[in-house]
């Protein structure tokens, strides 16, 4: 049997210290889990990452911030190619593979599908920040956890 809370920022800062370094007993356990894992409409503080969180907010339960989605493993830096599916942006980078017969290098990308949350809707050319979680479908063991816009140069606006 688990035990449930609905708890906001301000709770935990109540929250008596003696029973959070306390390990034994059900209630402790899940007043510790409760410092790392908001549950109800709130967003989480810390998702293990140093990344900046998103300004919107949503009810996707696969979001990093405001679902219960943990990310742990790898992270990655790219750019999307796609977002054309709904919830889905396909993520590229590239990198440089020796090749030792001719002393070069070769180009390469890496494509990787990666679940897209209401809160960052991520479009085409966006730089963003992936991180490895469950997997939540058949190609999809990413999600998206920060976004950065890339600037528009040389538009009709700057000039006037």
């Amino acid at each position: 049997m688990y035990l449930s809370y609905t708890i906001h920022y301000s709770d935990i800062a109540e929250l008596p210290t003696t029973v959070l370094r306390r390990s034994e007993g059900r209630e402790a356990v899940a007043k510790h889990f409760l410092l790392f894992w908001v549950i109800g409409d709130v967003m989480k503080k810390n998702i293990g990452i140093n990344v900046e969180p998103p300004e919107k907010t949503c009810e996707d339960s696969k979001c990093a911030w405001h679902g219960k989605l943990p990310v742990r493993g790898r992270i990655f830096i790219g750019v999307v190619r796609s977002a054309k599916s709904h919830g889905t942006a396909v993520v590229e980078w590239g990198y440089h593979k020796p090749v030792p017969k001719y002393e070069s290098y070769e180009r390469r990308n890496t494509r990787v599908t990666a679940h897209n949350p209401p809160c960052m809707h991520a479009r085409e050319g966006d730089t963003v920040t992936i991180a490895e979680c469950r997997q939540i479908s058949k190609t999809k063991s990413f999600v998206v956890v920060s976004r950065t816009v890339p600037e528009v140069k040389g538009s009709k606006e700057e000039k006037t």
